[in-house]
């Protein structure tokens, strides 16, 4: 009969194992190590992080009015507003717009980042514990939370509700485990987790919808620009008016047509034909 994989001698399989001022201070260090940019050369600047912050700012301020929970986001698109908080994940703006009323805004998203690394080094840690002597699970939790993935998220893409949900997810392995070895009182804790985790991150099929939106968005102003052109050369007479006339109509039909896919689920516009020359 096959015996089950032993742990190393080191390794402790004890819930109740506190956590040792070693792995801490190593958290510290590497979380600090990664923001430390950021002290001298000021805020990230990655791909989300306008709106986050915008996220942020409009929750704080809505906090103050007494609204709890923030459904209208009344600053996104340009002043028209849109119910982003009753669709986007709550836990990350949660954070961040708590981190704005406690600090300097030009501090909170630092604070964010050096946060969630420092919680994503000591989850990291608690998993590797279970098969790693104590040294090795400090390493493995210093290289998760400084692993290139992560560089990317924060300096990159400001992705501030992925790397959340990224630094809650080893610790989800961990009580999964927990679980599936009999420790029924772990539940819980797996429940937690799981759900802070759907707290923070988006689906596949969420993000596949914004890049969607993002595609349509710019079809949509390249369609404006060239509907600008033509009403410049019709007026300039570089165009004669049955060329003016059939182009026009050509945009006009275009725009509704991404106006169409953006007010739908599917966002399907179809292949974008009408912008050829």
């Amino acid at each position: 009969m096959t015996q089950p994989p032993t742990k190393p001698p080191d390794a402790r399989h004890a819930p109740s194992e506190p956590l040792p001022r070693s792995a801490l201070l190593l958290a510290l260090l590497a979380s600090t190590a990664i923001v430390l940019p950021m002290l001298f050369h000021g805020n990230i600047s990655g791909h989300d992080f306008s709106f986050h912050m915008d996220s942020w700012m409009d929750v704080r301020g809505q906090w103050r009015e007494g609204i709890l929970f923030p459904r209208w986001a009344e600053w996104a698109n340009w002043g028209f507003g849109e119910p982003r908080f009753i669709f986007y994940p709550p836990l990350s703006w949660m954070i961040g717009a708590a981190l704005g009323s406690l600090l300097p805004w030009r501090m909170a998203p630092g604070a964010y980042v050096w946060i969630t690394l420092i919680i994503a080094c000591l989850s990291m840690w608690r998993f590797a514990r279970e098969v790693l002597p104590s040294r090795y699970a400090n390493l493995a939790a210093v290289l998760y939370a400084a692993n290139p993935y992560h560089l990317v998220m924060v300096y990159y893409r400001s992705a501030f509700s992925e790397l959340l949900a990224a630094a809650l997810l080893p610790l989800l392995f961990w009580a999964a485990i927990r679980v599936i070895e009999g420790e029924w009182r772990q539940v819980p804790t797996l429940a937690i987790v799981l759900a802070g985790i759907w707290l923070s991150g988006r689906s596949k099929n969420a993000r596949a919808r914004d890049e969607e939106r993002q595609r349509l968005t710019i079809r949509r102003d390249r369609l404006f620009a060239e509907l600008v052109r033509l009403e410049h050369d019709r007026r300039g007479g570089k165009v004669a008016q049955p060329r003016y006339l059939a182009r026009r109509e050509e945009l006009m039909a275009a725009l509704e047509h991404v106006y169409g896919a953006l007010d739908s689920d599917d966002m399907d516009p179809g292949p974008d034909r009408s912008v050829a020359a």
